[in-house]
């Protein structure tokens, strides 16, 4: 099931694994799980400044889909590794 990280608020910096961090929802044809989505500058083959989406940050405990599976606080998805789909935003 391929799930996408969809943007609901404004990118803010942050320290850590990543450059930015916004508010966003993890959605699939069932489910909507909050989350923040994780971004680092980079650059396209083009040479136009981006951010990339790079991770899904679950921020709170016990947050269930459908089917019963948890997703668990401070659970990060590494995007180049899984079935979510973020889009990256141009700076």
């Amino acid at each position: 099931m391929t799930r996408a990280a969809i943007r609901t608020g404004s990118i803010r910096p942050a320290r850590g694994i990543v450059d930015y961090l916004a508010s966003g929802e993890l959605r699939s044809a069932e489910d909507r799980i909050p989350c923040e989505i994780g971004y680092y500058k980079d650059k396209t083959p083009d040479g136009i400044e981006i951010l990339r989406a790079a991770y899904v940050i679950i921020k709170r405990d016990g947050v269930k889909n459908k089917d019963g599976y948890a997703y668990n606080k401070e659970t990060l998805y590494n995007l180049d590794y899984n079935d979510i789909i973020a889009c990256d935003e141009e700076v």
